[in-house]
């Protein structure tokens, strides 16, 4: 029964990040490019793809477009679905999406 509940809980969660992944970036936040529907290039530098790890930082972003500046110095817009939040550890992504889970200010 316990099993079945907490299933649920991680269901639920796992369903709530999705939904709210637009609203979840803001300015100054770093990224990494995910979506595949791009050509990897120096502007659209896919995340472990051939261009490597590049780490872009948020430097606009509203509920449609979100721009963002690459390391290598190149910038380019996307929808909040292309891009993912980029932590260096884990506990550090654990945190982040337990606030955004409870509403808590990041």
């Amino acid at each position: 029964m316990l099993v079945l509940w907490i299933k649920e809980i991680i269901k639920d969660f796992k369903l709530t990040i999705h939904q709210s992944r637009k609203f979840m970036l803001k300015k100054g936040d770093k990224v990494k490019l995910i979506a595949k529907r791009y050509n990897d290039s120096v502007t659209n530098p896919i995340w472990n793809e051939s261009q490597g790890r590049i780490v872009g930082t948020i430097t606009l972003a509203n509920y449609k477009n979100v721009y963002v500046e690459w390391n290598n110095g190149k910038s380019n817009s996307y929808s909040p679905d292309d891009l993912k939040p980029f932590f260096k550890t884990v506990k550090e992504a654990n945190s982040y999406y337990l606030k955004k889970l409870y509403g808590e200010k990041i």
